[in-house]
């Protein structure tokens, strides 16, 4: 992350240098534990450049998103954008990255920066079938409320899902009724995510959201 290199974060970008170091040489078990857990305490001892403050605020002025209202909603924004970056060194993102042979120096971190709509349903429909990778198929599941209980795994249960030959749409199958016990609603809101250049890698796991 770019924010490193400001001036103010020299002394915090020297100990995450460190820490990196030390965990790279073969950290294990309860040592690898305890250097990430110290990584994520740094990351959000960043400070947020000023400058970076400013073209975010810049963005939301021109994307029509309003802009925090207080003092206090701007610190939980800049809160969030710490916790996204110091989700780089969480345990699934170290051990994706050594998997494939990477180092955490390979990782750039960026902050998505996203209107929440306030949706009653949400869905994602894959273009070709997961499940059997059949490209004249697809595969839908549905959930009440927002899409994380969806993706983020944090709410148990299954979503309504069923799939559909792409010739003949109208017809739906039906694989399996919705068993989740929870929805998430929210009002008008924002929501921080994670982009990095690892996104994309085969193996890799890393990632954040607030």
């Amino acid at each position: 992350m770019s924010a490193l290199e400001a001036e103010e974060n020299a002394d915090v970008k020297k100990e995450i240098s460190t820490r990196v170091a030390q965990i790279q040489a073969g950290a294990e078990g309860p040592e690898a534990e305890r250097l990430l857990a110290e990584l994520r305490s740094l990351a959000i001892q960043v400070s947020v450049p000023k400058a970076a403050r400013e073209q975010l605020m810049e963005a939301m002025r021109e994307a029509g998103i309003p802009l925090p209202d207080s003092v206090d909603r701007w610190a939980k924004a800049v809160e969030a954008i710490k916790g996204v970056w110091a989700s780089k060194y969480n345990d699934r993102a170290y051990f994706s990255l050594r998997k494939i042979g990477l180092s955490f120096e390979d990782v750039r971190m960026a902050v998505l920066v996203q209107r929440v709509v306030p949706a009653h349903y949400a869905f994602v429909i894959h273009t070709r079938n997961p499940s059997n990778n059949d490209p004249g198929e697809i595969f839908c599941e549905l959930v009440r409320g927002l899409g994380e209980s969806l993706v983020s795994g944090e709410v148990s249960g299954s979503a309504f899902a069923f799939k559909a030959n792409k010739a003949d749409l109208d017809k739906p199958e039906v694989l399996h009724y919705a068993s989740k016990s929870e929805g998430m609603f929210v009002g008008e809101s924002l929501i921080f995510r994670s982009d990095s250049n690892g996104e994309d890698l085969e193996g890799y796991a890393g990632w954040g959201s607030h």
